[in-house]
């Protein structure tokens, strides 16, 4: 049998192998609902935030841990998503630097 790229392509979203990519990565993950404000948020997540896990999370809470200079630039996309019903990603709330206490690093 001949592999070829576009025979690889549908194992990229295959569950484990997105699971493998975002731990290699170190990044984690979140999901939002914008009606509600809570946060589902991955293990990973829970720690870089300094949040115990499987705690209820909103938007608010998160934002204590925001860098203060990146803080109302975000709140500011949030809330403009929130108020229009929009999902989409933003650049204004994609990047931004999170603080928390040193001895709270995982």
């Amino acid at each position: 049998m001949t592999t070829t790229a576009d025979h690889l392509k549908p194992l990229l979203w295959e569950p484990k192998n997105l699971i493998r990519a975002v731990e290699a990565a170190g990044v984690t993950l979140f999901s939002w609902n914008v009606d509600s404000d809570a946060l589902a948020m991955d293990d990973r997540a829970y720690d870089l935030w300094g949040i115990p896990r499987n705690t209820d999370v909103k938007f608010e809470d998160l934002s204590a841990h925001i860098h203060p200079a990146d803080r109302d630039r975000v709140r500011a996309a949030f809330n403009a998503r929130r108020l229009r019903g929009i999902v989409r990603q933003t650049s204004a709330a994609r990047y931004f630097r999170a603080v928390r206490p040193l001895d709270r690093r995982p």
